[in-house]
C-alpha cells in the first residue's frame, strides 16, 4: 500500500492492516521451520575411538568427550608442548579429538 493510502486510513485500520502483515510473516516462518530435511550420505572421521556415525552418537548421546588429553595421542607430546606460541618443534594444546587410523 503506498504511503498516501495509510494516511487515509484510520488508526485501527493501519493497526489492523499491520497485523496481516505480521501474520502473513509468520506464518511463512513457521512453514519454514517444519519443512524437512535429507541427510543422503555421510562419510567422516570421528574422534573418540569410534569409527561409525553410529558409535560417533552413541559417544555424545552417553555424555562422554571425544577429547583426550594430548599425551594419549602422542608419546612425547609432554616434551613437545610449549606455552610459547613460537617455539620451534611444539605444540600449544594439550587436548585434541585426535582420530585413530
Amino acid at each position: 500500500m503506498s504511503q498516501e493510502g495509510l494516511e487515509q486510513l484510520t488508526p485501527l485500520q493501519r493497526a489492523l492492516l499491520a497485523l496481516k502483515e505480521l501474520r502473513t510473516k509468520f506464518d511463512a516462518l513457521e512453514r519454514s521451520r517444519s519443512e524437512s530435511i535429507a541427510i543422503v550420505g555421510m562419510a567422516c572421521r570421528f574422534p573418540g575411538q569410534t569409527n561409525s556415525a553410529e558409535a560417533f552418537w552413541q559417544l555424545l548421546a552417553a555424555g562422554r568427550d571425544g577429547a583426550a588429553d594430548s599425551s594419549r595421542a602422542s608419546s612425547n607430546s609432554t616434551r613437545a608442548f610449549s606455552a610459547l606460541p613460537r617455539a620451534k618443534r611444539s605444540a600449544w594444546i594439550r587436548n585434541s579429538a585426535c582420530c585413530s587410523k
